[in-house]
């Protein structure tokens, strides 16, 4: 069992939340790095909850089990090899590689890596035939496999824009990668028709279950306006109020409702 309080001990500039573990009767080398994952899942629970600041978690393991004193190192980073890296690593920001700020012709130089960069710095911000002249210079220096060089072009038509395919297509033939260029295309030629084929049974489906509703509705009241004229007529009202209650236009006489009634 897992579970923390808010102690309402403000710690610094924070909340100072107690995290219990439950008890543990059994030894367990790598507790430490359970407790450091439960830790984890209370700062996320924290920010769930609508904080915009993860609060101070101070995790606490009960022990009671046979072998004493407990037998594993309580310091999380002992769970590692290398202590001190893992410690150094932990303690420093995170490593950002923002390609939006770095030039197109710098990314060019980064090796296999500026295949992703590239598109993912492009795809979003410029027309993909803008983005094919790097492709094409690229695919020279460090060409990508079947595999890779087809996942990286159906993202791009996932996630990017282009006026003409084709003409996209067209420039990527230059590449050494024209077969699997053909096939993609073929490929991606075939879903369009299938989906606008799709598209196109399911708007003809909705099209005449509107109209059926439609035409259900009018002829429903249709039917209960002449039911009610015709309860009117055996009442022995005249032609003439018979119109007026309820719309009914046409001939006026006693026949006529009695006929379209019927």
């Amino acid at each position: 069992m897992v579970y923390s309080f808010e102690t309402g001990i403000v710690f610094g500039n924070g909340r100072l939340f107690i995290l219990f573990a439950g008890h543990q009767s059994t030894t367990d080398k790598m507790m430490a790095f359970r407790m450091k994952k439960y830790s984890l899942a209370v700062m996320q629970q924290h920010l769930d909850q609508g904080y915009s600041t993860l609060p101070l978690v101070v995790p606490v393991l009960f022990y009671h089990g046979e072998t004493s004193p407990y037998p594993y190192s309580l310091d999380w980073f002992d769970c590692f090899d290398d202590k001190e890296a893992a410690r150094r690593l932990d303690s420093e920001p995170f490593t950002l590689v923002d390609v939006t700020v770095i030039p197109e012709e710098d990314i060019l130089k980064h090796g296999m890596i500026a295949w992703l960069e590239l598109v993912q710095k492009l795809v979003r911000v410029r027309d993909m035939m803008d983005i094919a002249p790097y492709l094409i210079r690229l695919d020279k220096r460090f060409p990508l496999n079947d595999d890779l060089f087809k996942s990286l072009v159906y993202y791009l038509f996932q996630e990017g824009e282009t006026a003409s395919r084709p003409l996209f297509f067209e420039a990527l033939s230059s590449t050494t990668q024209l077969e699997n260029v053909m096939t993609i295309a073929e490929e991606l030629r075939k879903e369009g028709l299938e989906e606008g084929l799709k598209q196109g049974v399911q708007q003809g489906i909705q099209q005449g279950i509107q109209q059926g509703v439609q035409q259900g509705k009018e002829e429903g009241l249709k039917q209960a306006t002449l039911a009610i004229a015709k309860k009117l007529m055996a009442d022995g009202e005249s032609p003439e109020k018979i119109q007026k209650y309820t719309g009914l236009r046409g001939k006026t006489s006693l026949g006529y409702f009695i006929d379209e009634a019927s």
